[in-house]
């Protein structure tokens, strides 16, 4: 974990191209299969190689199951893909498709959890999935604790984006009951990634709401977008903190397919809701508690026409 922390800062002191209070302007993007077995791309993420191909953006950075099996051919095909299509950073997070050949993930990415900074964006990846309940070992989660402490008084820091694969918020908040039956029968859309990850609101979440107090804080989880209930998108504020799920359909769907993009204006966040396929998909505050309520309350959805993604 230190190593490659230790090459992001001192890259950006040789550097040296990044003004404090800068803006920054990322692409937040879920669980997408960006090549499978057969190597080729889910029709998705296709689709958002080509439509993001020559927006300003600083980063895409992949929510996790970036590929399949984590095989090399897998990710060689993907960074060809990547490299053929943008001129921004692709900043991958580790999921548990990608965690199946862990040497390929090292030796690749250097490490599984980080920081890393966008202009005056902290920026933190994690990995959720070290256990099979999603939880941390101690090392990670002192890591995440001590790295919200410091962007607190941090002032070249003006805004904080976590972005891990597994849902993190689901379990253990009365809040959050209606996510969790959203894992009965199709609907198993959000709950089915409420792993524990050391008791989420116990150990985590209390760093993150302190600092939400003084600085934007936005978590991303991007282990949504495959099962029958559509669309894959979920946004919520809980004590300050803004929390966001996207992703895409292992086949494509034109429907639930989406893609954040997230932009810090003077430390003010913007989020805008983008669909690779050109399709309305209206504001990612649209799809909110109150949406899900509604949608839950309404028959439910009927099975998908084609097979479903295989069980993550």
């Amino acid at each position: 974990m230190g190593k490659r922390h230790l090459l992001l800062v001192l890259a950006l002191l040789i550097v040296g191209t990044r003004s404090v209070h800068a803006d920054s302007y990322l692409a937040l993007g879920g669980h997408m299969y960006g090549t499978t077995p057969d190597l080729h791309p889910s029709p998705g993420f296709q689709a958002a190689l080509d439509s993001l191909s020559g927006y300003p953006l600083d980063a895409y950075i992949a929510g996790g199951d970036c590929t399949f099996s984590g095989a090399a051919a897998e990710w060689d095909t993907l960074q060809s893909l990547v490299s053929a299509h943008w001129s921004f950073d692709f900043v991958p997070v580790l999921g548990n498709h990608d965690a199946t050949d862990l040497g390929q993930w090292y030796q690749r990415w250097g490490d599984d959890t980080y920081r890393t900074d966008y202009d005056s964006t902290r920026v933190l990846i994690l990995w959720s999935g070290q256990y099979p309940n999603g939880n941390m070992d101690q090392e990670h989660l002192d890591f995440i604790v001590s790295e919200l402490a410091q962007a607190a008084t941090d002032p070249s820091v003006t805004d904080v984006l976590v972005v891990q694969h597994h849902l993190a918020w689901v379990k253990n908040h009365p809040r959050y009951e209606i996510v969790r039956q959203m894992g009965n029968g199709w609907y198993d859309e959000f709950s089915g990634r409420g792993y524990d990850v050391n008791a989420f609101f116990d150990e985590i979440w209390p760093s993150m709401a302190s600092l939400a107090q003084a600085k934007p804080v936005t978590f991303y989880c991007g282990d949504a977008g495959y099962s029958a209930l559509r669309p894959g998108i979920f946004y919520d504020v809980l004590d300050g903190v803004t929390l966001l799920a996207s992703g895409y359909d292992a086949h494509g769907d034109e429907d639930s397919d989406a893609v954040i993009l997230y932009r810090a204006v003077g430390g003010q966040v913007q989020l805008q809701l983008f669909s690779p396929w050109g399709w309305p998909l209206g504001q990612v505050q649209d799809y909110d508690l109150a949406y899900w309520e509604a949608r839950l309350a309404g028959p439910a959805d009927p099975a998908p026409a084609v097979p479903p993604a295989p069980a993550y």
